[in-house]
């Protein structure tokens, strides 16, 4: 029977297949109806396969982890750097090495601390130069003096103060460089400049002069500290700017030269020197110390302000004493059991207005139980002396002060430490040239070495 139009009404029909199973040929490729594609099963995945992917998932996510990890602990060892998180001393442009720093806890909050000037003075437009009479910034030092780690010698140490005031004075201490490097003690370590380094009224105390004196100081032999004067702060016709121009020259110099002290370094992150270890206090960075052969040296910041213009203590000369009592404590408290002697630095001779800060740190040091012989080694007096009677009187007999000559018209002190072999002390003998002292007990030997040079006369006072 032919099926009638309306028969068709609910399928087509083309050559008596129904229209929805007749299979097309598209550009010579089957292609299936709609009819025949719902009669394909859903394709599953096997859950062999997806087991697979959670695992390289997991896979990926563990390297991930394990990477960060080993990320972390090689930045907190510091063996990768984030960031600028130490910075090379202004003044120190001629070192390549920066260790990492050891910083411990800033004062207490009520201990007062000179606000420094803005560190980014600019430097002075001459060029670099090693020449004593040209400013000029900072040269790259080379090394010249490496101490062993095990010492053959007994410690020895030069220390300086007041020089140079004038230009020939310039000249005569880059000449006692020379001569320091051409007859270098056996067993020296190091040098202290115990501060004042220009005529305020002459230089204003300006950054081009702190740069010429550096200069001068890196053609030595040894690693060189320079603490403050009153001339190059106090006296100076903008305190706060000279003293932001000597910490950039001068905190961290002595990373310049390669050496060996074993020391722990107490800093800004701003003022990170190179090299060294040494302790620097934070708030007040000009303040520093390090313990070589168990003595304990260490320097603070006390100034005499200037009686003869009508200066009078004021607030921040006692705020100085404050942190310079509670550096030393610090120190104590930290070193007393690994001591034998301690050498303190600073600018300022003893006068009535600072007697009773060494008043006070003889009661520290017998509250510490710090029972070592003790040098306090100061410029200011422009006169070499031995003071053994001023311990004593303020109750601290093993207290021994000396001054420096003014450097341009003596040699440098040249100070022996008594060296221990197998728990025994080796004693130092002095010559009989008059120049030599035998102090503390025997432990520390000072030699003025060719002494006050002859006819000697400060033409620039």
């Amino acid at each position: 029977m032919t099926p009638s139009p309306d028969m068709n009404s609910s399928m087509q029909v083309e050559n008596g297949v129904p229209i929805d199973d007749v299979v097309e040929i598209e550009h010579g490729q089957p292609t299936l109806s709609a009819h025949e594609k719902a009669k394909i099963p859903t394709k599953v995945t096997p859950w062999y396969r997806r087991r697979k992917v959670l695992y390289t998932i997991a896979i990926v996510v563990s390297l991930i982890s394990t990477c960060a990890a080993v990320f972390v602990i090689l930045w907190a060892t510091d063996v990768i750097e984030l960031g600028s998180n130490s910075a090379t001393v202004a003044a120190s442009t001629g070192g390549s090495n920066q260790n990492t720093v050891n910083t411990e806890t800033e004062p207490p909050a009520d201990i007062f601390s000179p606000s420094p000037a803005p560190q980014d003075a600019p430097p002075p437009a001459s060029e670099p130069t090693t020449d004593a009479g040209t400013a000029s910034p900072l040269p790259t030092a080379t090394p010249t003096a490496t101490p062993t780690a095990l010492r053959t010698e007994p410690l020895q140490f030069y220390v300086m103060g007041d020089v140079p005031y004038a230009a020939w004075e310039e000249i005569m201490l880059s000449t006692q460089m020379g001569n320091m490097m051409a007859n270098l003690a056996p067993g020296a370590t190091f040098t202290v400049h115990v501060g004042d380094m220009q005529k305020g009224h002459r230089s204003n105390c300006s950054l081009e002069q702190f740069y010429q004196v550096a200069n001068i100081l890196l053609q030595g032999p040894l690693p060189t500290f320079v603490l403050t004067g009153d001339n190059d702060y106090l006296d100076c016709p903008d305190p706060p700017t000279a003293f932001s121009n000597y910490k950039q020259t001068f905190v961290g110099i002595e990373g310049n030269w390669t050496h060996s002290l074993s020391a722990e370094r107490w800093t800004t992150p701003e003022l990170v020197p190179v090299e060294t270890n040494v302790t620097r206090m934070v708030a007040n960075p000009e303040m520093f110390s390090f313990v070589e052969d168990r003595i304990l040296f260490l320097a603070f910041n006390i100034l005499n302000m200037d009686l003869d213009q009508g200066e009078a203590p004021d607030d921040l000369f006692y705020q100085r004493l404050a942190d310079s009592t509670h550096w030393v404590t610090t120190q104590l408290q930290k070193h007393k059991s690994e001591i034998r002697g301690v050498v303190m630095f600073s600018h300022a001779l003893v006068s009535p207005d600072i007697r009773p800060f060494f008043e006070n740190l003889q009661t520290v040091f017998e509250a510490e139980a710090v029972y070592s012989p003790v040098l306090y080694i100061h410029g200011d007096g422009h006169k070499f002396y031995v003071n053994t009677e001023f311990g004593p009187n303020i109750g601290w007999p093993l207290l021994t002060r000396i001054g420096v000559d003014q450097g341009a018209f003596a040699d440098p002190l040249l100070i022996t430490v008594a060296r221990e072999n197998g728990g025994l002390v080796e004693p130092l003998t002095p010559d009989s040239s008059g120049n030599q002292f035998l102090l503390g007990n025997g432990l520390f030997l000072v030699d003025r070495q060719a002494g006050r040079y002859p006819d000697s006369v400060d033409p620039s006072n």
